[in-house]
């Protein structure tokens, strides 16, 4: 019993400071906040897009939040009828899980989905009446790459694309429509 105990002991004491260099050297955790614009496919037209983001990491490599992104003005449906033409507008948000692939805190590349939920609204362009709307469930997987600016800043770029899926009373709008590639460039703000 008393060779076990001293085996214990010099374990103890040769494994203890490489134990508490290990911990040291493990990332804390961290938050950050981010904007981005986007061009994306919308209706077969590049629109832009005004995002915000918040993720959360408990242990460096792995970080989970909320964002959405609002369309920057309306894109126009063409009408079937002889009257005017209509005004698409479009948001959507959801749930953000990343991860990491490699990196340190301020500069990485990883892989991040948005899941989650949005709304398509058409409007006549001359009166502003709403002619349709509906929600659709939205999922959008992308590659994002980050690099420190200054002090708790950094800028990032993205390439995804957005699946759009149960969009069913948008008068001449189908989920296909919605559904497109993205680019975003983004600045972030973060806390150690």
């Amino acid at each position: 019993m008393r060779r076990i105990g001293l085996f214990a002991l010099a374990l103890l004491l040769l494994e203890g400071p490489r134990a508490v260099a290990a911990q040291a050297a493990q990332p804390r955790a961290h938050a950050s906040l981010e904007a981005s614009l986007a061009g994306s496919s919308v209706l077969e037209s590049t629109v832009g897009f005004l995002g915000m983001a918040g993720l959360l990491s408990l242990d460096g490599r792995f970080s989970f939040g909320a964002g959405g992104s609002l369309m920057l003005g309306p894109t126009t449906v063409e009408s079937d009828g002889a009257g005017s033409d209509l005004d698409l507008r479009l948001a959507y948000g959801g749930v953000l899980l990343q991860l990491k692939l490699v990196g340190s805190t301020d500069r990485y590349l990883a892989l991040r989905a948005l899941v989650g939920a949005g709304n398509a609204k058409i409007e006549d362009t001359v009166y502003g009446l709403e002619i349709g709307a509906d929600n659709f469930g939205v999922v959008e997987p992308e590659v994002v790459g980050m690099i420190p600016l200054a002090g708790p800043l950094g800028l990032g770029l993205g390439v995804g694309y957005r699946g759009v899926f149960g969009v069913d009373d948008v008068p001449g709008v189908g989920p296909s429509d919605l559904a497109g590639p993205s680019a975003k460039v983004r600045v972030s703000i973060r806390t150690n």
